[in-house]
């Protein structure tokens, strides 16, 4: 049952870091991020890093996950909602549509705050 609340508390927080990456960049603490490298991983036009040059025609060698901080966060967000899959989909049925519910309700409460307050600075 603790595994149900905590996969979906990361799971929220996930979605947070990209949704604030995309729509909430400037207000977020990813916008005070004083290394330059950092900096364009977690900016909201990281997008980019994944071509070579400005013409975004030319893509670099590299996996997108490994691209930017919002693909990185989708790949964990999607990790992390298979492990729940598997997790949550091992019990009994009844058991199953409970910790599905306990774990939507640690999403969106994960979810809300991080995207709200907790990546805002």
């Amino acid at each position: 049952m603790g595994e149900a609340f905590l996969l979906g508390l990361i799971c929220g927080f996930f979605n947070a870091v990209m949704d604030v990456i995309k729509h909430r960049w400037e207000r977020s603490v990813f916008s005070e991020i004083d290394n330059k490298k950092l900096f364009l991983f977690f900016h909201q036009d990281g997008w980019k890093n994944k071509y070579v040059d400005e013409t975004f025609t030319t893509r670099r060698n590299i996996p997108v996950t490994f691209t930017d901080g919002w693909h990185l966060a989708k790949s964990f967000l999607l990790t992390t909602v298979t492990i729940s899959i598997i997790v949550i989909g091992s019990q009994n049925i009844y058991d199953t549509i409970f910790f599905a519910l306990i774990w939507r309700v640690c999403f969106g409460f994960s979810f809300s705050y991080f995207y709200n307050v907790g990546l805002i600075k």
